[in-house]
């Protein structure tokens, strides 16, 4: 039995609500997470980035309105957890939700929720007159995070690394922790640093889009080609899985034969060459079993 074959390797959704296993890389996820790392070490580099690419509603109605998207992929340099949390979150349910509805369905996914909870945040910035700003994947990430909970509820997570708990109190908790402080925020302009509206902006964005199956594909295109969907991320794990199925019965011919030979020769007639393959040969397949 292979590695991948084994229950703490499965999909957790296989196993009737077990804690997550089984996660691997997905193309935009592991992307998403490559352009967030370089663009925050940008900014450690050049501190002047991160204020031209920050959320600012003020900014915004004046023209610049790339920060809608671009604040989504920056994040506080002083913090590294903010960093890390982020994309964590981001590779634990983002790639199964990739999985689930395609690479380029889920990008776009990925970027409206980014853009929508900016306006959720630029929306209570003006009510409240604060003149706040913000970096941070946070609202995005939470609307992945919403999105994966609808599907699976009962799925667990290890809260602290220690105790398991339903997704779907996990996402309860999270709306209360941030409803409550946008409503102070309202009150006595209360404020913490933390974007709590845009968190609630990509919450909401994922229910709404999880609720009336909305498909943003068919209303945006393709990218230009850009990102692979569904049906060729499909074929690419086909071909791959073959690709590793033609080498391992290739391997296990090549061992045959010099078995064969060792039978009918001795040990001593292999080469050198000979003698590793087969020594490798035996540590990758009995390492598998």
């Amino acid at each position: 039995m292979g590695y991948s074959d084994r229950d703490y390797f499965r999909d957790s959704h296989e196993q009737g609500g077990r804690l997550m296993g089984g996660m691997m890389w997905t193309p935009v996820v592991k992307w998403l997470i490559i352009v967030n790392v370089a663009v925050w070490l940008l900014q450690i580099f050049i501190p002047p980035l991160t204020e031209f690419l920050a959320l600012d509603g003020h900014k915004v109605v004046r023209g610049q309105v790339w920060r809608l998207l671009t604040s989504a992929f920056c994040h506080s340099t002083s913090k590294i957890l903010h960093i890390v949390f982020n994309l964590w979150i981001l590779f634990m349910f983002g790639c199964r939700m990739e999985r689930k509805y395609g690479s380029r369905e889920f990008l776009y996914f990925y970027l409206v929720a980014a853009i929508v909870s900016s306006f959720a945040f630029i929306a209570l910035d003006f009510a409240t007159n604060l003149k706040a700003t913000a970096v941070g994947a946070s609202g995005a990430v939470m609307g992945v995070t919403m999105l994966f909970a609808l599907w699976f509820p009962r799925e667990k997570i290890l809260l602290f690394l220690v105790i398991p708990v339903e997704i779907r109190w996990v996402v309860l908790a999270l709306v209360i922790f941030d409803l409550l402080p946008v409503v102070l925020q309202f009150v006595n302009g209360y404020q913490d640093g933390i974007a709590h509206a845009a968190h609630l902006g990509g919450l909401a964005f994922g229910f709404l889009y999880y609720a009336r199956q909305w498909n943003l594909e068919s209303r945006l295109g393709s990218l230009g080609g850009l990102v692979k969907n569904k049906e060729d991320v499909r074929k690419v794990e086909v071909k791959r899985e073959r690709k590793k199925a033609d080498e391992k019965v290739a391997v296990k011919q090549r061992v045959d034969q010099l078995l064969d030979k060792v039978s009918r020769d001795g040990i001593g007639s292999l080469t050198d060459e000979e003698r590793e393959f087969l020594l490798k040969a035996s540590k990758d397949y009995g390492s598998r079993s």
